[in-house]
């Protein structure tokens, strides 16, 4: 199991040990580039993806990482399907303000600080000839949650840094 799939299974566990649900959807993100189309695209692409959580009150954490393994491996083999056509191949019903498959988000930021060999940019190259280019963090501002939870998380030299973020109509920071 990768250190995404344990922390997904944690999640999933804590959200079962407080709602007594066995069977939700976490949204995930996946960023990756399938096929060679995308591949010279510039910009930003993630995919939104609903990822099946089981739980039962007789599972054993094993049995919670082993499905979630499972799960995290089927859904990211399919993640040329767009978020859309997911939404209407469920009919979930839709409800304003209310995202269509999942309440709870997590995001898992394992880029890399520094990322090198950008092909546009040969002022900043290296005596090797690739060029490197530092990424850095801006505060934004958001007057509204986007899901009822999100956690977000990435790694740094202690372990790991994350944020949660809340919508207040639903969730008291007593809950948090």
């Amino acid at each position: 199991a990768t250190l995404y799939m344990l922390l997904v299974s944690a999640l999933g566990i804590l959200l079962h040990r407080y709602t007594r649900q066995a069977r939700f959807c976490l949204g995930t993100v996946s960023a990756n580039r399938h096929g060679a189309a995308l591949q010279q695209v510039v910009g930003f692409l993630a995919t939104t993806l609903p990822l099946p959580i089981r739980i039962d009150d007789t599972a054993t954490v094993g049995d919670v990482v082993a499905n979630c393994i499972e799960s995290v491996r089927g859904v990211f083999a399919h993640t040329d399907v767009g978020f859309v056509e997911i939404v209407q191949a469920c009919d979930s019903g839709r409800v304003e303000g209310v995202s269509p498959l999942f309440q709870v988000m997590f995001a898992f930021h394992n880029f890399p600080r520094q990322l090198t060999g950008d092909p546009f940019d040969s002022s900043t190259a290296d005596a090797g000839g690739s060029a490197t280019f530092v990424t850095e963090r801006v505060a934004v501002e958001a007057d509204r949650a986007k899901f009822w939870l999100s956690l977000h998380l990435r790694p740094v030299e202690e372990g790991l840094s994350g944020v949660w973020q809340y919508r207040r109509d639903i969730l008291g920071a007593h809950t948090i």
